[in-house]
């Protein structure tokens, strides 16, 4: 998830350095997701050189990457909370929605393909020992949370209402399964990915020198295993007593197409019937491995994409797709709305150039018009993301902020200021 590129409502005759145009403070503290990063990656490289299983090498990544966000931002949150009243009926509802809840993801895990993976195997065998033992855990959660939140009356209380055949708020109800929906498919996909990666990396070993482009391969695949763990967390962690709860789901049909279309199963569908840009192994005929404009090639691509990663990184615990939680405005966003997004595309055109040139022009030019395509889906993201962020005023704030200070602006005046001179 980004929060998009487009511009703010800023007034355009407003002083630049205005304090309207502040920007806002962030969710979350960036040395909070830096924290959690850092964690996450210590128990990566333990996780690969241990004797553990690559699923519960990957459980561990996400429990280191879990405690730095739950000490440096969750607990400190829940000092000077008001227990609500109590209400039996209202706890016993969200009881059962919760019951009920992990009955429809169990049986979604049981009919759908989707879920049916190597990498997740041995989680689901685990997991009727596993709901065993934390289900106590769960309800003491669930119990905490009615006692300590704003507003206990929620989409798990919605669905207890509903399963016990009571008046219920359906808006509630629908942003929750839509929620669940999400989370459910994301953090499939995110675990398999993690679990796959921390196999690849034990048969083949962590990149520690690059001294041929298998290297260079290898660390650019470590720069996305990282993004993939803390986007996993993500998932995990929206935990309505930590305020890391997801406030809204995208109920649009465009905004899940935009999304849904760059990831798996739909994206190698779509690549292999219409946008197959790649050029593969071209760039061989007009990049010399080793060379200086090899490495300033690969300096370029291994720069987006560590830019993409500290996006992530910048969300701490908030990170997840489809949906609206809190604002993040630090790391990369102070810079950009979008930084991910543009990152990540940066790097496809950057590292498929070289192949292009090597191709004759007419299929330089086809390749090209295919890559762009896939730049257009995540202009449509961006601009499906905005839509659903601006129901929050703090990403109104946001916004006009990268207007007036973000770096386009600032490179703008920079360029405006030279001509001038």
């Amino acid at each position: 998830m980004t929060q998009s590129a487009s511009g703010g409502s800023a007034a355009s005759g407003a002083d630049p350095g205005d304090e309207t145009f502040a920007r806002p403070p962030s969710a979350i503290a960036w040395r909070t997701g830096v924290a959690g990063a850092f964690a996450a990656l210590a128990a990566l490289i333990l996780g690969v050189r241990s004797d553990l299983s690559p699923a519960t090498a990957a459980l561990l990544v996400l429990a280191a990457a879990f405690l730095p966000p739950l000490l440096l931002d969750g607990l400190p949150r829940l000092r000077g909370r008001a227990p609500a009243r109590f209400d039996s009926d209202r706890l016993i509802a969200k009881l059962i929605g919760a019951l009920c809840a992990l009955g429809v993801a169990t049986l979604a895990v049981a009919i759908f393909p989707f879920f049916h993976r190597d990498e997740l195997a041995p989680l689901i065998a685990a997991a009727p020992t596993a709901l065993a033992v934390f289900a106590p855990l769960i309800a003491a959660y669930v119990a905490l949370t009615d006692r300590l939140v704003e507003a206990p009356e929620d989409g798990l209380h919605a669905l207890g209402l509903a399963v016990l055949g009571k008046p219920f708020d359906s808006a509630r109800l629908a942003d929750f399964l839509r929620t669940l929906a999400i989370k459910l498919f994301f953090f499939t996909l995110m675990f398999a990915y993690l679990t796959a990666d921390i196999a690849f990396y034990r048969e083949r070993g962590l990149p520690t020198a690059l001294a041929s482009h298998a290297d260079v391969m290898a660390l650019n695949r470590l720069i996305f295993t990282c993004d993939t763990a803390l986007a996993a967390l993500g998932y995990l962690a929206t935990l309505k007593l930590f305020d890391w709860h997801v406030r809204e789901a995208d109920p649009s049909a465009s905004g899940w197409a935009a999304c849904l279309v760059c990831y798996e199963p739909f994206f190698p569908a779509l690549v292999n019937a219409f946008l197959g840009y790649s050029t593969g192994e071209a760039w061989r005929g007009v990049v010399a491995e080793g060379g200086a404009v090899y490495w300033l090639w690969v300096c370029a691509v291994l720069g987006c994409n560590f830019v993409y990663l500290l996006a992530t990184v910048a969300f701490g615990p908030l990170f997840s797709n489809l949906t609206r939680r809190r604002i993040v405005t630090a790391g990369p966003y102070a810079l950009t709305k979008h930084p991910a997004y543009l990152a990540k595309n940066a790097g496809w055109w950057i590292a498929d150039l070289p192949g292009f040139l090597a191709l004759a022009p007419v299929e330089a030019l086809r390749k090209a018009a295919m890559l762009a395509c896939v730049s257009a889906i995540y202009r449509a993201r961006a601009v499906t993301e905005e839509r659903l962020l601006a129901a929050d005023p703090v990403y109104g704030a946001y916004a006009d902020h990268i207007a007036r200070h973000g770096l386009v602006a600032r490179l703008r005046r920079a360029f405006a200021a030279r001509l001038r001179s």
